[in-house]
């Protein structure tokens, strides 16, 4: 079984072309555009939430927040964090 860090890591392994490339603007996006996008289109991230919830049976991830040694950004809850920048490169973190 695929292990997923969280609903928007499933979108991106999971989802149609469309799916994945919301996923990535998410990622990508500042805080208010990230509000924008999951109201937008609460149903695909909503869909994604019951999904991970499900398969998880409701796990919180390890870490309430994660961050690159390399750079320092921060990248919320998972259960993982990075060592090198490279392992991040499709993800935005903030610092």
């Amino acid at each position: 079984m695929k292990d997923y860090d969280n609903a928007l890591h499933m979108m991106e392994v999971q989802g149609g072309s469309f799916v994945k490339a919301l996923a990535n603007c998410y990622y990508m996006a500042d805080t208010p555009n990230k509000t924008k996008l999951r109201e937008t289109f609460a149903e695909y991230f909503n869909n994604y939430e019951a999904r991970f919830a499900a398969l998880t049976g409701e796990r919180k991830p390890r870490f309430e927040n994660v961050y690159c040694s390399a750079c320092g950004c921060e990248f919320g809850p998972g259960d993982h964090g990075f060592s090198h920048c490279e392992h991040h490169a499709n993800l935005k973190g903030e610092r």
